[in-house]
């Protein structure tokens, strides 16, 4: 977690000056204004606390004037997100539509893994069809949701003539397109382009056996 390394009295002295810089223009606070405000009575004691912000690379000081303090870390930007499980998508045949989840689970996973991604949800996969791309029975994908793919990218794809959906990989040449499992065993026949639509992308794998999350291979 974001605040794991210093202490809650730390984390409040903090985020008053994250408050502090943001309602000041940039303004940071001095010690003595964190004292008042706080209601610490020693300014040794804030100086104290500063510094173990410092050692954590909350904050940086910057010696030789009264209001030196800049923010390195935003005490109030979380480090994860919940995303919606919504369903399972079939790594194997392809299935009539998504198993919806209901009702809907959600996991907390690490923002640094989306970044700056939005419609963002998760998936998790039913088959074996994916796995020489790491992809298991049980796992998880990050899925965004999208109407378009690069080829090579791995896939939520509806096949309009069997209104039906599966997880591949995508490949159009021309009018055709290949969606190719990752199992030397499964060989799919090609689909007219018009009969494919991609209905998302996945992003990375979060593995049922140790939660680890891996990027598509």
């Amino acid at each position: 977690m974001l605040h794991s390394e210093i202490q809650q009295h730390e984390i409040r002295i903090w985020k008053f000056i994250a408050r502090y810089i943001f309602a000041n223009g940039g303004r940071s606070p001095t010690i003595r204004e964190i004292a008042r405000a706080l209601g610490i009575r020693s300014t040794d004691h804030v100086a104290r606390d500063l510094k173990k912000l410092v050692d954590a690379k909350r904050i940086q000081i910057i010696r030789g004037i009264s209001r030196g303090i800049r923010l390195l870390k935003n005490p109030f930007e979380t480090a994860t997100t919940s995303l919606p499980i919504l369903g399972t998508i079939h790594a194997g045949d392809a299935m009539m539509t998504i198993e919806q989840t209901l009702p809907i689970e959600w996991k907390e996973i690490a923002r640094a893994v989306i970044g700056n991604a939005a419609n963002v949800y998760l998936l998790r996969v039913k088959g074996d069809s994916m796995i020489d791309a790491l992809v298991n029975d049980g796992d998880l994908v990050v899925m965004q949701l999208t109407p378009v793919a690069e080829n090579g990218e791995m896939v939520a794809a509806w096949i309009k003539s069997k209104q039906a959906m599966t997880l591949k990989r995508y490949f159009r040449e021309g009018n055709w397109v290949k969606l190719k499992a990752e199992n030397p065993t499964i060989h799919l026949p090609p689909y007219p382009a018009k009969d494919v639509e991609v209905q998302g992308k996945v992003l990375c794998i979060i593995r049922k056996s140790n939660g680890k999350v891996i990027k598509p291979t």
